[in-house]
């Protein structure tokens, strides 16, 4: 199940790199305007990013079966690393929800 660059890396560099793939980019604001929801994307500085990639990796590990957690984040930083998590799914989604409502961003640029 072990990856060779699990075995010959420190496990603090692992548990950043799956931080760092975990993390988004940005994250979605909604505001409503004449009766429609406008969903704009708004840019994440590094510590928020760090923050909503560590909730992520904590919520997927939640939903491993193992008993402990030190093995369920273990676990889902392999899987993160090994591109074969839920996680990067999300992120996935997040990113291509910003790219659709781009758009938004000038129109919320306007209002301000």
């Amino acid at each position: 199940m072990r990856s060779l660059t699990a075995n010959s890396t420190e496990p603090v560099s692992l548990l950043r790199n799956a931080i760092a793939m975990a993390a988004p980019s940005f994250r979605l604001s909604s505001s409503k305007r004449n009766n429609k929801v406008l969903h704009t994307p708004l840019a994440l500085n590094e510590r928020q990013r760090i923050r909503l990639g560590f909730n992520a990796l904590i919520k997927a590990s939640d939903k491993r079966n193992e008993k402990f957690l030190h093995h369920r984040l273990a676990r889902e930083v392999l899987a993160i690393l090994e591109q074969q998590s839920d996680v990067l799914k999300r992120k996935e989604e997040i990113h291509k929800s910003g790219a659709i409502n781009r758009a938004n961003l000038v129109q919320a640029m306007m209002r301000r």
